[in-house]
């Protein structure tokens, strides 16, 4: 149920403050505010906030595709969407990250609108941008980093972790360390073992480690 659910997620919060971590910190993630849903009421961002985390990662829609067949509201709803999240969870925590899902696909079909959903991140305030290996040939890479914002760089492996590399990131995440049920993978957990190898060779960068949710 969403009540377990929720104790569950506040509890491992609870519980990791009590780590002594030197180096680490620790991200919730979640989604934008749902539409017609005023950021302090939705569920998903009242959740990110009472966790307390040291940062927060949000994902939002930035494919117009997506926007209207699976939120099935209009564009500028999307970006008012982006930009009422982030402007709401700056106020909560010290930094907050934009996921931009799917932007490969959205640039393919509209790519002004898919930069639009970037600038709807960087207006509000967003520390960072975080995209995947599909993008990085396609994003405005300059006018993220213009802009004063983090760049993130996911990879699943080594060869995507080089790849990464040649962007020069701000950081890079690296995983999936677990398996997950929630999307379909296109390569296996990577494992601790791998992750701790992984940090060692890539340790001139901040590191953020793909945790994978069952």
């Amino acid at each position: 149920s969403l009540k377990n659910t929720t104790n569950n997620v506040l509890a491992f919060f609870k519980e990791i403050k009590k780590e002594k971590l030197q180096q680490t910190k620790i991200a919730a993630f979640g989604s934008t505010r749902r539409a017609k849903v005023t950021p302090e009421k939705d569920q998903i961002i009242k959740l990110l906030v009472q966790a307390e985390p040291d940062c927060i990662t949000i994902f939002g829609k930035t494919w117009d595709f997506h926007v209207r067949e699976a939120l099935r509201i209009s564009l500028e709803e999307n970006l008012e969407m982006i930009f009422d999240s982030i402007k709401f969870l700056k106020s909560k925590a010290d930094k907050v990250f934009f996921d931009a899902e799917h932007f490969f696909d959205g640039y393919k079909d509209d790519p002004e609108y898919s930069m639009k959903t970037l600038q709807a991140a960087i207006d509000a305030g967003a520390y960072g941008v975080h995209l995947g290996q599909e993008d990085m040939g396609l994003a405005d890479l300059e006018k993220i980093r213009a802009a004063g914002l983090r760049l993130g760089l996911s990879s699943h492996g080594y060869a995507e972790m080089l790849s990464a590399d040649r962007f020069s990131p701000s950081y890079l995440a690296l995983g999936a360390v677990f398996p997950t049920t929630l999307k379909r993978m296109r390569t296996a957990p990577q494992g601790t073992g791998r992750l701790h190898a992984y940090a060692r060779l890539m340790r001139d960068y901040p590191l953020v480690a793909i945790g994978g949710i069952d």
